[in-house]
């Protein structure tokens, strides 16, 4: 080898140090895919209209899957050392990578409309939604024809 370095056996991991910037483990994403998806399909207020998370989701649902795998990485690096070193420094450089996958995190949750923030600039009002009863709506109105003259023209 050049230099007189010889590669990490397979599986070692000597030159990761806070994993925010290592591979993610294909089974760990797949993982960690099939968990967000899982929670978001239970949660998420735009749906597909069999009620599944929509398909054209996944892209963005892969990419906070990976943010997630490595701040998970950094948070259990940061539990393990603490966010000082042994001269009682904070771990700025950890600490600053942390704050910056949280943030993107953030944002791809925000882009499925996972946040209050986002909803409301989509226009959805979860609580409404949630509690609307269209039975008890079409009742209430008279229980007139689901299609309104006045709206299509007809006399």
């Amino acid at each position: 080898m050049p230099g007189g370095v010889q590669p990490a056996p397979a599986g070692n991991g000597r030159a990761v140090k806070h994993g925010a910037y290592a591979r993610v483990a294909a089974d760990r994403l797949d993982a960690k895919v099939r968990e967000v998806f899982d929670a978001l399909a239970e949660d998420a207020p735009l749906r597909d209209p069999d009620g599944a998370l929509p398909a054209a989701d996944g892209a963005c649902v892969r990419l906070a899957a990976e943010a997630l795998c490595r701040l998970d990485s950094v948070g259990d690096w940061l539990a393990r050392r603490g966010i000082e070193d042994a001269q009682g420094e904070l771990r700025a450089g950890v600490l600053e990578v942390e704050a910056k996958l949280r943030r993107e995190a953030s944002d791809h949750l925000d882009a499925l409309a996972m946040s209050p923030r986002s909803r409301a600039r989509l226009g959805v009002d979860v609580a409404r939604v949630a509690s609307f009863d269209l039975a008890r709506h079409w009742s209430d109105s008279g229980g007139g024809d689901v299609i309104d003259s006045e709206a299509t023209g007809d006399d």
